[in-house]
């Protein structure tokens, strides 16, 4: 096995690559006290369920799955780690549906650092535009890392922005790190490497990449922040995933107000945070398919005076996140 990758992790890889382990059952495998002592053949003999069996063949694939991955990572610079490696996200442990394995580029240490998400539609308004430069500026003067997707519009800005404020940023793709989507963003990944900051992905390189990667991706995004600001988004956009995300991880979700200007224009791409800043309770479960929220993690960013307060609010809750905490599961398959 590969000396760049913790045993642990390998074990993980050559796991995932077997038929019939998925996300949950690898996660439980892995919180089993002797899922450290033994060997992946010892795993499949004792921890699997009883009846399950695989031919030497698919045992010796996922063997080589493995050890492809990790000379990869190696080759490239990048690292794999999980939940056994220091450098796991403390912030992604709490999560109920945490990825069991990352692949990062860049500064990994900063997976752990005061991060924030910012996100909002691909294309939003004039206005749109200078407040998400705005409240990045703010948030990555006052050295908070910057959470993002990479995607064009807000995400891009973010992204941007928090470079040109002399912060880090991380980028969370929806696809092995081989690979930039969109393709146009290549040269912003360099930048965000050059930077400081690192590109992360659950997917293995040369995986497919498919439509629900990118919900998949958005819940990393939520769970590796303090909270989540939202930029603009219409009422079906993609980035009501992450702050549905955010409020059920008990992150701050942070809607940004709107200029007056579009507000009497009635644009779409600002209805999801006009409906979070103004709507009943019962509106705002229905706009993020919930049945219940915590009304004090609904955070309401009119304007730069709030910004002290909404800081303050994330400070505590970074706070709280950065607490020892091991998961102890179920042992259920």
């Amino acid at each position: 096995m590969n000396s760049s990758t913790s045993v642990q992790t390998e074990k993980l890889l050559v796991l995932s690559h077997l038929k019939g382990v998925g996300a949950k059952k690898l996660k439980s495998l892995s919180l089993v006290p002797s899922f450290v002592e033994y060997d992946v053949k010892t795993i499949i003999e004792k921890l699997l369920p009883k009846g399950t069996s695989y031919t030497q063949s698919e045992i010796a694939d996922a063997l080589k799955f493995a050890e492809v991955q990790s000379e990869k990572a190696q080759v490239q610079n990048h690292v794999i780690i999980s939940s056994f490696d220091s450098h796991f996200p403390n912030n992604l442990k709490r999560m109920h549906d945490c990825p069991n394995i990352l692949f990062v580029a860049g500064n990994v240490s900063e997976l752990n650092g005061k991060n924030i998400t910012i996100i909002g539609t691909r294309e939003p308004s004039e206005h749109g535009i200078e407040i998400a430069k705005r409240i990045t500026k703010w948030f990555a003067e006052r050295k908070w890392n910057i959470v993002s997707g990479l995607a064009y519009g807000i995400d891009k800005l973010a992204h941007e922005q928090c470079i040109i404020s002399g912060s880090k940023t991380l980028a969370v793709m929806a696809q092995g790190l081989e690979k930039v989507y969109p393709a146009k963003h290549k040269y912003l990944t360099e930048k965000i490497l050059d930077s400081g900051g690192a590109l992360i992905s659950e997917y293995a390189y040369d995986s497919y990449s498919g439509k629900a990667n990118f919900v998949q991706r958005d819940r990393i995004q939520s769970g590796l922040s303090a909270g989540v600001i939202l930029i603009q988004s219409n009422l079906n956009g993609g980035s009501l995933h992450a702050s549905r995300k955010a409020i059920e991880y008990e992150r701050g979700l942070i809607v940004a107000g709107q200029s007056k200007t579009d507000i009497s224009s009635s644009i779409d791409c600002i209805q999801a945070n006009m409906t979070l800043l103004n709507g009943s309770d019962a509106d705002v479960l229905k706009l993020l398919k919930m049945n219940t929220f915590n009304p004090k993690l609904l955070l309401k960013l009119l304007n730069a005076n709030n910004l002290p307060f909404t800081e303050s609010t994330l400070l505590e809750i970074d706070k709280v996140m950065r607490e020892p905490y091991h998961d102890k599961g179920t042992l259920g398959f």
